[in-house]
Formats: C-alpha cells, structure tokens, sequence
C-alpha cells in the first residue's frame, strides 16, 4: 500500500514539470502571456528588448526576454489566476531556476535541453496549475546547481504564462 501514494507522486510531479512545445491546454484554457520588463535592475538578471533567436538569419526574430546567467536576486511576479507557468529558451547552456508561489517551498527546475536545428528552443512548463483564482505572487531566482551536461547556468526566460 505504501508503494502507490510514491508511485501517484512521482508521476504527478513528471507530468507537473515536464517541459512542452506550448502551454498545456489541459491547464491553461485562457492563457494569457506576460512578458517580464522588471521597472528596474535586478542583480544577477538582464532585460535585452531584441534578444535574436532563429536558425538562421533569415529566420531571426527579435524578441524581448529577461536573461539571467548566475544567481542573484529574486524576480517577484505579482499574478491572479488559477495557474501559472514559464516560457524559456532552452538550450545546451542552460541552468536550473528555483520557484516558490506564495512563500511555499522552494522548487527546483532543469531548464537544459538538446535543441533541434537551434541554438534554443522555445519551451513552456507549468509551475503550478491548482491554485485559487485570487492573487498569487511567483518567486524565481537562478540555481547555482546545473544540469551535469550543460554548459552553463544560463535562463532565457520569453514569458510568464498564467491562466485567468
């Protein structure tokens, strides 16, 4: 008997932080994306309005992300919803996040991927999806943990993802 609630666990926590092409319609049936513009400087991130992502540069597009590359300071982003979730570039460079929504226990992300034809590519997780529709406030900050086979730390984050 003990065996099933960790069984019914671990499969929940795959399927609650797997990476997808676009966000889950499962849990955002009105998603609605927000990109992160912090109204000022937050140590251990940077805001770059025309960050370029393409295979090549016919294919380039120009799109503004927040980048963090060692941890730093935390990144608050004050949402309502029912979820929320992230969408990141993600790549052979990329590091691990840590998340909290509304001062629970931190959490640990692997943003790492082995892109296809890319450098990057776009990736959406949901970070929590069975939350009350009131105000909520997400927590990121980067890890100074990593993926064994990245090669760096790094987190190209598009957007913030929540669920109305």
């Amino acid at each position: 008997m003990k065996r099933i609630p960790v069984l019914l666990i671990g499969v929940f926590l795959l399927t609650h932080l797997i990476a997808q092409d676009k966000a889950d319609p499962r849990v955002f049936t009105h998603p609605v994306e927000v990109t992160p513009n912090p109204p000022g400087a937050v140590k251990g991130w940077t805001y770059i309005k025309d960050w370029k992502v393409g295979v090549d540069s016919e294919n380039e597009q120009e799109v503004s992300v927040l980048q963090g590359g060692y941890p730093g300071q935390i990144i608050k982003f004050p949402f309502s919803g029912k979820a929320v979730g992230i969408a990141v570039y993600s790549g052979t460079d990329s590091g691990m996040i840590e998340f909290s929504v509304d001062e629970a226990d931190w959490q640990q992300l692997d943003l790492f991927s082995f892109p296809l034809g890319t450098e990057y590519t776009l990736k959406y997780f949901t970070l929590e999806s069975q939350l009350k529709g009131q105000k909520h406030m997400l927590q990121l900050r980067m890890s100074s943990d990593k993926n064994p086979n990245s090669k760096g730390h790094n987190c190209i984050l598009r957007s913030f993802v929540i669920n109305e």
